[in-house]
C-alpha cells in the first residue's frame, strides 16, 4: 500500500512540474506569439523532457484549453458570491456576472483571442469549454431564482432564456476577439443584455 505522505509529495510535484511548464509556455507565446512557439521549445524552458510535457498536454492547444479551466474556477468563485448576494435583483446579478467573465477575458486578451479562435477550429471543443459550461449553469441557476422571486415572467423556461443569453455572450466574445483594436467588452456586454431584457420597443 501507497505510503499517504509519499504519495502526497508525489502529486505536489506533478501539480508544480504542470505549473512550471504552463507558465513557461504562456511566457513564449506572450514573447512569440502563440503560432511561433514550439513544443521544444516550451519544454526547453520548463526544463522537462518532451514526454514529460505530453504527460500533462496532449497538444500545444491544450495549454490555452487550461488557461480557460484555470480562468473559469477563478470567476467561478466571484460568480457564485454574486449569485448568491441577497441585496441584488436578477437584473444586477445578470450584470454583475457579465462584468466579471469580461473582466477576466479582458486581462489576457492576446492568449484569450488565440483561444477563442484556436477553439473555434474544433466545434466538438466547444462543448467542453469551461466557459460556456460556467456561464450555462450559473446563469440558469440564476434566471431559475429570479423567477421564483417574481423578477422573471413565469411563462419563460429558465433553460431557454439562458441559451439565449449564452448565444449573445459568446457571439460577443468572438466580436470582441475578432476586432483589430481592443475596446471595453464589459461595456459591450451590458448594452446587449440592456437589449435582451427590455427589448427594442420604444419606451411609452
Amino acid at each position: 500500500m501507497s505510503d499517504p505522505i509519499s504519495l502526497s509529495h508525489r502529486e505536489r510535484k506533478k501539480i508544480a512540474t504542470k505549473e512550471r511548464i504552463y507558465l513557461e509556455a504562456l511566457s513564449l507565446f506572450r514573447q512569440k506569439g502563440f503560432a511561433a512557439t514550439t513544443v521544444e521549445e516550451i519544454v526547453g524552458a520548463a526544463a522537462v523532457a518532451k514526454g514529460t510535457f505530453f504527460n500533462y498536454f496532449p497538444t500545444k492547444e491544450a495549454v490555452l484549453n487550461y488557461l480557460g479551466e484555470r480562468q473559469a474556477r477563478a470567476t467561478s468563485v466571484e460568480i457564485r458570491a454574486t449569485l448568491m448576494d441577497p441585496t441584488r435583483r436578477l437584473r444586477q446579478k445578470l450584470g454583475c456576472m457579465l462584468g466579471i467573465l469580461a473582466s477576466n477575458i479582458e486581462s489576457e486578451r492576446d492568449l484569450m483571442r488565440v483561444a477563442v479562435f484556436e477553439v473555434m477550429k474544433v466545434p466538438d471543443a466547444l462543448a467542453g469549454d469551461p466557459y460556456r459550461a460556467i456561464f450555462k449553469s450559473g446563469v440558469i441557476e440564476l434566471l431559475a431564482q429570479g423567477q421564483r422571486q417574481g423578477e422573471m415572467r413565469p411563462a419563460l423556461d429558465p433553460a431557454l432564456v439562458g441559451a439565449a443569453l449564452a448565444g449573445v455572450y459568446f457571439q460577443q466574445v468572438f466580436e470582441w476577439c475578432a476586432a483589430p483594436a481592443p475596446y471595453p467588452l464589459g461595456e459591450r456586454l451590458e448594452q446587449m443584455l440592456d437589449l435582451l431584457w427590455h427589448g427594442i420597443e420604444p419606451d411609452e
